[in-house]
C-alpha cells in the first residue's frame, strides 16, 4: 500500500526565500506468506487398471489440466506417485505419526544447523524455517522491497557424506512480521544408523539494517509413514503447494479402467481376433462392452464372481457379441472418419441392485439376457437369421394376436444423454429426428434417454437412431411342444393367412423328401421366392424356388440336409407377398403344456440406417382385398364335455365354418334355448365356442367382416343341443371275480367325463334271470371314476350301468353268476328276521310273514271298502321310505374278528301287481304300467367295541370282515313314486368266525401245574395238542377235564406214580375259532 508523505515547508533568509515538494518514500506489499504442502492420496478404481495414459495431462485440479499439451504446467511444486492397483504393489508413502522437535536456531551463513535422527524407523521430516522480516529498504529514498535468502538442506548416514535432501531451496520476496517455511524431505532408508540433517544459510548475514534477511531453523517434525498397499486398489498420491488452493481441489483423472477378461485371441489395442479361439482368456484393458460385462459378471471382488459360476455363462454367444461390437461404422460427425459400433467407458461409484446394473450394462451392445435353462446368455439385437417358423397350422387355434405400440409411445425425436470428452466427461445431449415422422404427425413426440457407459457422439446418434427406427407392432400366440424350440431374440418367420390374404403357410404332408415338399393345401401366392421349413433336428432350411399359385408340390434345388418329418411347418416367402418377421422376446409355459410366445417385429434392414445411414425398403406382407368378404355358408355343429374345475362336468357346444375369401373377424350371434337373440362377440378364427351349454335348439349367426370392417352376408344356422342329457354308453368288459368268497364287480373305464364327474356306477341284482333293471335289487353304487366294486357273492344276475351327473342312465350291461355261496366254515350265530320281523319298522307293517312297505292313506278314507277290499294295503300311495331296524343288537362278548354276509329277498314293484297275487318274488317283473324306477332297499350296520355300547356312525354293508363286539343293523327302503312299493322276504345275517390258532412253546411246567389262559377266549372250547420235554420214564401229561375250556386249560406233569413233577416244559397247540 502506497501512502502520501506531505514534508515541511522551508525556511527563507532575510523575510524571504523559496519553497518545495519531498518525494514520498514507497513500501511493496508482502509477497510471502507462510507455506504448506497438502498431500492427498486419492483411490481411483478397483485393480489392476490399465494406468493413466496422458501422464500429468490427465489429471485435473478443479477441471484445470496439471500439464498443458505444449509442456507447461498450470501448478507448481506438484509431486505425483501412482499405484496402478496389482496385488503386491508398493505402499504409497503417507505419513501417519508425528513428532515435532523445537530447534529455535539462526542460521548464520556458513555455519550449518545439525540434528540427529535416532529412530530407525523415521521415513521423513518436515524442516520448517522461519524469518522474522524479509526486505530491503532503499537508503536514497526510502522505498522498501523484498529481499532473499537462500540455504541448503543435506542428510547423511552414520559416517557417510552429505548429500542433499533436495534442490538449494530459496525464501525470495517481502513479508514484514515472522511468516515460516516448511519443507518435506524423504530420508534415506539405508546405509546405517543415525541419520543426520543439517540446514546450511547459502546467503552472507546482513550487516546493514536496511536489509532484514534472518532466517532461524524453528523445527524439525519426525515423520512415520502409515504403510498400507491398498492391493487391488488404483491409486495416486500427491503432494502440492496449499498456498495455490483456497480448499483442497476436486481432482480427476483420465484413467484407462480395470483390466478385464478378453479372449485369449483378441487383441484389444487393434480389436483384431486372431484364429480360432480356444475359450481361454487372458486380462487386459479393453472397452468392448461384451467384456467388460463378462468381467463384471465373473469378478469375485467387485462383480459377482462368487455368486455366480462362470461355466454357467454362454460365452461363446458373447465372443459373437463382442465381435460385432468392433465393428467399425462412422464416427456420427461427418468427417469421415470411424468408430468401433460399441464400446463401454464407465464408472461405478456406488453398490446397486446386481440385476439391474447387470441390464443396464449388456443395454450398452444393444441386448438383453435371460436364463436358458441353467445358462445365462445374452441376445443382441443385431442382424440374424430367421431360426423358426409359424402359420397358422402350427399354432393354437390357428391365431395371431397383433398389438401396435400406443401413439404415445412412438417418437420422432431422441433426446440422448452421453458423457462428452470435449467437455471434461459432463454430459451433453445429442437430438436425433426423424423429419419425416415429424411433418406426418404434425408434432414433437420426444423420447429421453441415457446412454450408459457412452463417450462418443457418434454412439449417442446410433443408439438415437435405433431407437426412432425401434419396431412398433408386437405379436403373441401359443404353440405346443414347437413352443420350445425358440428362445429370446430368435428371429422368427410368420405366415399369417389372415393378415396376409394368402395361405402360403402350412404343415406337410408325409412322402415329402429333401428335393421335393408336400404341402397340405394348395399355394395362395406363388411366383420366385424362398420355400421355408424346419428339419427333423429342428434346423431352419430355406431354397430359392419359382412355383406356380395352387401348388401342392413344391420341388427344392440344391436339396435340403435331410427329409423333413411329416407335420413339419412351412411357409413361402415371395417378392410379392413376404413372411413377417419377428424377433422372440418371452415365452412362457401353460398349465396346459402349451407354449405362450411374444415377439415384436424385426426388421433386418434397420441396422444399416442406424450404423450407415442406408434408407430402409419394406416388403408387401399383405395382399388383403378390403372388400366386403363373402357369406361363411354351412355351419358345422359338435358337442363336447370339459372340466369345470369345481368336480363336475358341463358341455360345450362348438360351431365351425369355412373361412371366405377376405373375412378376417367375425361377429358371433346365438339363440339359447329359450332365449332371444344376443350379440356374443367377435373372434377372428372360424370357430367359436360355447361353455355350459344347455339342451335344447340352438341357433347360431355368424356375420363374416373384412380388415376394414366391412360386413358380408350373415349365415344362419339352427341345431338341437342333447348336451348333459345324452345318455352315457354301456360299461364295457363286466366281469364277476370271486376270491374267498368275496366277490369284486370290475369294468372298464367310462370315457364319458359327466360320468368320471359327479356321476356313478349303480349296481344291481336278481336270483331271475328274467329280471330287468327296474325290478333288480339295488346292491351298491360306486363313484363313476371306479373300475370296480365288491359285492355280496350270490348267484343270479348282476346288472350294472353308467349314471351321469344330471341323472341319466345309459344302458344296462349284465353278468350272470353260477356261483354257489360257500358254507360258513364256522358260523359263530345266524340273525333271522324273517318271517316274524319283530324289531322296529318305520312305514312298514309285516303282513303274512312279508314286510311290506306302508300307505300313506287312512282305512277310514276309503270310499268304498268292499269295492277296494283289495287294494286296502295300498290305499293313499306307498311312503316314501321305510326303515326295520333289527329286533336287537348281537353281543359277541368279546371284541372278535368275523365275516358277515347277509340275505336279503325281496320285491320291488309297482301297484299294478298286486301283492296278494305275488307267488315268487323273484318273479315278480311288473305286470301293469311301468316298473319302480329309482327305488332301492339297503342293509345298514353300526358297530361298538365295548358295552354298554358305544355306536359307530351307521354305513352301508358290505360283505366282509368286522372287528367288533356289538353290532345293529338297519334295512332302509326308498322309492321315487307312490306307485312303486318293497315288500321283504327274506332278511338274515350271518356271523362267521375265521379260524383262530394259539401257540406256545418251551413253557416249564411247576409243580403245581400249568394253567394257560387265551385272550380272548375261543368262541368254544379249541382243539389242543400238547408235547413234553425233558420226561423221564413213566412220565406222563395231565390235563384234567374240567380245566379244558374256551377260556384255557391247566397241565401237570406226573410220573408213573401219579405224583406232579417239575423241571419240565411243554409245547402246545390250540385250534378253533
Amino acid at each position: 500500500m502506497s501512502e502520501l508523505i506531505v514534508g515541511r515547508k522551508g525556511g527563507g533568509k532575510g523575510g524571504g526565500g523559496s519553497s518545495g515538494t519531498v518525494r514520498a518514500a514507497v513500501e511493496a506489499p508482502d509477497s510471502l506468506r507462510s507455506r504448506q504442502h497438502v498431500r492427498i492420496l486419492h483411490a481411483i478404481s478397483e485393480g489392476e487398471i490399465n494406468g493413466i495414459p496422458y501422464g500429468t495431462m490427465g489429471m485435473f485440479f478443479d477441471d484445470v489440466p496439471l500439464q498443458n499439451p505444449d509442456g507447461t504446467f498450470n501448478f507448481s511444486d506438484v509431486t505425483v506417485d501412482f499405484r496402478p492397483g496389482t496385488q503386491g504393489q508398493a505402499y504409497m508413502p503417507m505419513t501417519g505419526l508425528e513428532a515435532e522437535q523445537t530447534v529455535g536456531v539462526e542460521l548464520k551463513a556458513g555455519i550449518a544447523a545439525e540434528r540427529a535422527i535416532t529412530d530407525t524407523d523415521v521415513d521423513a521430516v518436515r524442516v520448517t524455517i522461519s524469518t522474522p522480516q524479509l526486505s530491503t529498504q532503499n537508503t536514497q529514498n526510502g522505498d522498501t522491497n523484498g529481499a532473499r535468502a537462500e540455504f541448503r538442506i543435506e542428510g547423511k548416514v552414520g559416517s557417510g557424506a552429505w548429500l542433499p535432501l533436495c534442490a538449494d531451496l530459496a525464501i525470495d520476496g517481502k513479508t514484514m512480521s515472522r511468516t515460516q517455511f516448511s519443507y518435506y524431505l524423504r530420508l534415506p532408508l539405508s546405509g546405517g544408523f543415525p541419520r543426520y540433517v543439517r540446514v546450511t544459510r547459502l546467503t552472507a548475514d546482513s550487516v546493514s539494517a536496511a536489509v532484514q534477511n534472518r532466517t532461524f531453523f524453528d523445527s524439525m517434525t519426525l515423520l512415520w509413514d502409515e504403510k498400507l498397499r491398498y492391493p487391488n486398489t488404483a491409486m495416486v498420491g500427491i503432494s502440492i503447494d496449499a498456498q495455490q488452493f483456497s480448499s483442497i481441489p476436486r481432482m480427476a483423472f483420465m484413467v484407462q479402467g480395470i483390466k478385464v477378461l478378453v479372449p485369449a485371441n483378441y487383441d484389444p489395442a487393434t480389436r483384431y481376433y486372431t484364429g480360432p479361439w480356444d475359450g481361454t482368456f487372458k486380462r487386459e484393458w479393453s472397452n468392448n462392452p461384451a467384456w467388460v460385462w463378462y468381467d463384471m459378471l465373473t469378478n469375485t471382488r467387485y462383480g459377482l464372481g462368487g455368486l455366480l459360476d462362470s461355466t454357467l455363462i454362454d460365452k461363446y454367444a458373447l465372443f459373437n457379441i463382442g465381435q460385432y461390437c468392433d465393428v467399425m461404422v462412422p464416427n456420427g460427425y461427418g468427417n469421415g472418419g470411424y468408430e468401433p459400433r460399441f464400446v463401454c467407458d464407465m464408472v461405478l461409484t456406488t453398490q446397486q441392485d446386481a440385476w439391474k446394473l447387470v441390464n443396464d450394462m449388456v443395454s450398452v451392445f444393444r441386448a438383453i439376457c435371460f436364463w436358458a435353462g441353467s445358462t445365462l446368455t445374452a441376445v443382441q439385437d443385431a442382424p440374424r437369421s430367421s431360426r423358426y417358423l409359424f402359420n397358422n397350422a402350427n399354432v393354437v387355434g390357428g391365431e395371431f394376436s397383433y398389438q401396435s405400440v400406443a401413439s404415445d409411445q412412438r417418437f420422432n425425436v431422441a433426446a440422448v444423454t452421453w458423457n462428452n470428452p470435449f467437455q471434461q466427461y459432463k454430459q451433453s445431449v445429442e437430438i436425433v429426428e426423424r423429419p419425416e415422422l415429424i411433418a406426418k404427425w404434425g408434432r414433437i413426440q420426444q423420447s429421453d434417454v441415457v446412454a450408459v457407459g457412452c463417450t462418443s457422439r457418434g454412439q449417442a446418434r446410433r443408439l438415437g437412431r435405433w431407437l426412432l427406427y425401434a419396431e412398433s407392432e408386437a405379436v403373441t400366440f401359443a404353440v405346443g411342444a414347437d413352443g420350445a424350440i425358440p428362445l429370446p431374440g430368435d428371429v422368427i418367420d410368420i405366415a399369417d393367412a389372415n393378415r396376409a390374404g394368402a395361405r402360403n403357410g402350412g404343415r406337410l404332408l408325409t412322402g415329402s423328401t429333401t428335393t421335393s415338399l408336400l404341402l397340405d393345401a394348395p399355394l395362395g401366392l406363388g411366383g420366385t421366392g424362398v420355400v421355408s421349413v424346419i428339419l427333423a433336428d429342428g434346423s431352419y432350411a430355406s431354397r430359392t424356388i419359382t412355383v406356380s399359385t395352387g401348388a401342392t408340390s413344391v420341388a427344392v434345388s440344391p436339396a435340403l440336409p435331410s427329409a423333413p418329418l411329416a407335420s413339419a411347418p412351412w411357409a413361402f416367402a415371395a417378392a410379392a407377398l413376404d413372411t413377417q418377421k419377428f424377433r422372440v422376446i418371452g415365452i412362457s409355459e401353460g398349465d396346459d403344456g402349451t407354449y405362450a410366445i411374444s415377439a415384436v417385429a424385426y426388421d433386418a434392414d434397420k441396422f444399416d440406417e442406424v450404423d450407415f445411414g442406408i434408407p430402409d425398403v419394406d416388403a408387401p406382407t399383405s395382399i388383403v382385398n378390403l372388400g366386403a368378404p363373402a357369406a361363411v355358408g354351412q355351419l358345422t355343429f359338435s358337442e363336447s364335455l370339459y372340466d369345470t374345475g369345481t368336480g363336475l362336468a358341463a358341455a360345450r357346444l362348438s360351431v365351425s365354418w369355412a373361412r371366405p375369401a377376405n373375412a378376417m373377424r367375425y361377429q358371433i350371434e346365438v339363440m339359447k334355448p329359450g332365449g332371444n337373440w344376443e350379440y356374443v362377440s367377435e373372434v377372428s378364427t372360424p370357430s367359436v365356442d360355447f361353455d355350459s351349454a344347455s339342451a335344447g335348439p340352438w341357433s347360431v349367426r355368424v356375420t363374416p367382416k373384412s380388415v376394414l370392417g366391412l360386413s358380408g352376408p350373415a349365415s344362419i344356422q339352427s341345431y338341437t343341443a342333447q348336451a348333459l342329457l345324452a345318455a352315457p354308453s354301456a360299461l364295457t368288459g363286466l366281469r364277476l371275480d370271486v376270491i374267498n368268497s368275496v366277490a369284486t364287480l370290475a369294468w372298464d373305464p367310462v370315457p364319458e367325463l359327466d360320468v368320471k364327474l359327479g356321476g356313478s356306477i349303480n349296481i344291481r341284482h336278481s336270483r331271475n334271470t328274467a329280471a330287468t333293471w327296474d325290478i333288480a335289487l339295488p346292491i351298491t353304487e360306486a363313484v363313476g371314476r371306479s373300475t370296480s366294486a365288491v359285492v355280496s357273492l350270490m348267484p343270479g344276475k348282476y346288472l350294472a350301468r353308467a349314471v351321469d351327473s344330471s341323472g341319466v342312465g345309459g344302458p344296462i350291461t349284465e353278468v350272470w353268476s353260477d356261483a354257489q355261496v360257500p358254507l360258513p366254515s364256522n358260523i359263530l350265530l345266524t340273525l333271522s328276521e324273517s318271517p316274524g320281523f319283530a324289531g322296529t319298522a318305520v312305514n312298514a307293517a309285516v303282513d303274512g310273514g312279508v314286510l311290506r312297505m306302508a300307505g300313506t292313506g287312512l282305512f277310514d278314507d276309503i270310499p268304498s271298502v268292499d269295492a277296494n277290499l283289495s287294494e286296502t294295503d295300498k290305499f293313499g300311495g306307498s311312503s316314501p321310505s321305510m326303515s326295520y331296524q333289527f329286533a336287537a343288537p348281537t353281543d359277541l362278548v368279546y371284541v372278535y374278528d368275523c365275516r358277515l354276509t347277509a340275505t336279503i329277498e325281496a320285491a320291488l314293484y309297482n301297484d299294478g301287481t298286486y301283492i296278494d297275487q305275488v307267488a315268487d318274488f323273484d318273479a315278480v317283473i311288473g305286470v301293469d304300467g311301468p316298473p319302480p324306477n329309482g327305488a332301492s332297499l339297503s342293509l345298514w350296520v353300526r358297530t361298538s367295541d365295548v358295552f354298554p355300547a358305544v355306536w359307530s356312525a351307521w354305513k352301508p354293508f358290505v360283505v366282509g370282515d368286522y372287528r367288533a363286539r356289538l353290532f345293529d343293523f338297519e334295512l332302509r327302503g326308498v322309492v321315487t313314486q307312490t306307485s312303486d312299493w318293497i315288500d321283504v322276504q327274506t332278511l338274515q345275517v350271518v356271523f362267521d368266525m375265521p379260524g383262530r390258532i394259539e401257540i406256545g412253546n418251551d413253557i416249564p411246567v411247576p409243580i403245581g401245574g400249568l394253567t394257560v389262559s387265551y385272550s380272548p377266549p375261543f368262541h368254544t372250547s379249541p382243539a389242543l395238542s400238547l408235547t413234553a420235554q425233558g420226561l423221564s420214564p413213566g412220565d406222563y401229561l395231565d390235563v384234567p377235564t374240567a380245566t379244558k375250556n374256551a377260556a384255557g386249560f391247566k397241565v401237570f406233569i406226573r410220573n408213573s406214580s401219579g405224583v406232579a413233577q417239575s423241571g419240565r416244559s411243554i409245547d402246545y397247540i390250540s385250534k378253533g375259532y
